[in-house]
């Protein structure tokens, strides 16, 4: 009993011992399960707005892991190419790579109409999937993603999720779903992970053939004598063939429409695209144009509108998009805001400005810009100064969350010039801030704290291979360092 007493002792004073002798390493920043780990921050599925849809932050994904669609990897969505108003249909979002360093997984999807908005109803079936309601751009949308179980970590070739989609209850006309997903290297970083993005659109059912039209973008803008391009695409339904003839009407003055190819031929059930070139001249009237373009095949006849505009070449369109990270935050832990300015032209911008309302419950901590100066602690603002054709400036406020809950951060853009699109001039994020995690604490009175290693960089986390062999997440550098303890010198190299 006294030889099994003293084992149990030792056991005891080592299970104390360590973690109250790692957490004086790492100045008390261990933290529980429950805190933000910022290479594991998606693991359990990334925040709404990460499907590279309309209307959604176009660098979310690559803000920290690599540009879209590097490496050798395919993701692909199975989906109905048509869909019956209120039935219910099976979807699958599919990551294929051989290459055996790709060892996790993730995805998110989302389901919109033509007005971008949610279309049907997600549903998961099982515990790899979640969903998000009322989310995204607007708190609008819906969406469908991995859970912490999902990742299937350690399984090597691709991944698949399958879940359940309710069509609407009524012919909304094409429903395109938009997915991204994340094929990881599993090492604890975002460093090395592969983003991939795609999507797929399917029709309204009929039992008479019929076919879709639809048209991108829905607004163009152009200066007199310049010329610009819409992509018609027509979708056919039931087994529709034939050759769909293509025109428009509502053209501004001085102005021509022209289609290539001039007609589509559907001898299948893949949707078929062409070209419509819409030239103007000098002549042309400064304005807003609502141009009907129509598609018709016998008896058969869609028509969709687009919007031209005709600008002034002394005017500007300034665009602003947002992102936040780490997202979502936490209580005590900076929050980094990066806000993009961009003018798209036809003029340079000058005087550009931004002010950024910062939310209640934040604190402020630092504002940068790379051109121009910031000024203020909320609202902060930046005089950025000019900005040439396809200029960017890029601003990053620093600002530190004082309670938990839900932050939304608004920010717009202004110039001396007139701006012929103000609708993006403005750009909102949603953050969720989470509670703080709890201070370690010695749980023996007798024991005491030193540091045993120097030299990190901002260590957040570790984890434990053994009781003297670690890993610890340094968070200024995104690296994993891994720690060896001499058990007999206390020495860590």
């Amino acid at each position: 009993m006294a030889g099994t007493d003293k084992k149990y002792k030792f056991a005891k004073a080592r299970l104390i011992l360590l973690p109250a002798l790692l957490a004086g390493i790492f100045g008390f920043l261990l933290t529980t399960n429950n805190s933000f780990h910022p290479a594991h921050a998606f693991s359990s599925g990334p925040p709404a707005g990460y499907t590279a849809a309309p209307g959604e932050v176009p660098e979310a994904c690559a803000e920290c892991h690599v540009p879209p669609d590097a490496g050798t990897g395919h993701i692909s969505i199975t989906a109905p190419q048509t869909y019956v108003p209120g039935q219910t249909y099976q979807i699958t979002v599919t990551h294929s790579n051989t290459d055996p360093t790709r060892l996790r997984w993730g995805f998110e999807l989302t389901a919109l109409d033509t007005s971008d908005e949610k279309a049907g109803n997600l549903q998961n079936t099982d515990g790899l999937t979640q969903v998000l309601n009322n989310a995204g751009p607007n708190s609008a949308r819906q969406y469908i993603e991995h859970t912490a179980a999902g990742t299937f970590t350690g399984q090597q070739n691709g991944a698949s999720w399958t879940f359940n989609w309710t069509a609407p209850a009524t012919d909304i006309g094409t429903v395109t779903f938009y997915a991204a997903g994340n094929q990881a290297n599993n090492d604890g970083n975002t460093s090395g992970d592969y983003i991939y993005k795609t999507f797929v659109a399917a029709a309204p059912f009929s039992a008479t053939p019929d076919f879709d039209l639809s048209v991108m973008p829905a607004l163009r803008a152009v200066v007199p004598g310049a010329s610009t391009q819409y992509t018609v695409s027509i979708t056919p339904s039931a087994g529709f063939t034939g050759t769909v003839n293509l025109s428009t009407t509502g053209l501004p003055f001085g102005s021509t429409a022209t289609f290539n190819p001039a007609s589509i031929n559907i001898t299948d059930a893949s949707s078929k695209s062409t070209t419509l070139t819409i030239a103007t001249t000098g002549g042309t009237p400064l304005g807003d144009s609502q141009i009907s373009i129509t598609g018709s095949s016998g008896s058969l006849m869609h028509t969709k509108q687009v919007t031209l505009k005709v600008i002034s070449p002394a005017s500007i369109d300034l665009s602003v998009t947002k992102s936040v990270s780490p997202n979502p935050g936490q209580v005590g832990v900076n929050l980094s805001y990066r806000v993009t300015v961009t003018n798209n032209g036809p003029a340079t911008a000058t005087n550009v400005s931004l002010a950024d309302t910062l939310p209640s419950g934040v604190t402020f901590d630092s504002s940068s810009s790379t051109l121009g100066l910031c000024s203020g602690t909320g609202p902060v603002t930046c005089a950025i100064g000019n900005l040439g054709v396809n200029a960017t400036a890029i601003v990053t406020i620093v600002v530190a969350p004082t309670a938990q809950g839900q932050i939304v951060n608004s920010a717009t853009a202004s110039a001396s010039e007139s701006d012929f699109d103000t609708s993006n001039n403005t750009a909102s994020i949603s953050t969720l801030i989470q509670a703080a995690p709890a201070s370690p604490s010695m749980v023996d009175p007798n024991l005491t704290v030193s540091t045993i290693a120097t030299g990190l960089d901002q260590p957040t986390s570790m984890a434990f291979l053994s009781a003297n062999d670690f890993f610890v997440l340094e968070k200024a550098t995104g690296k994993v360092q891994r720690l060896l303890r001499d058990p007999l010198t206390g020495i860590v190299t």
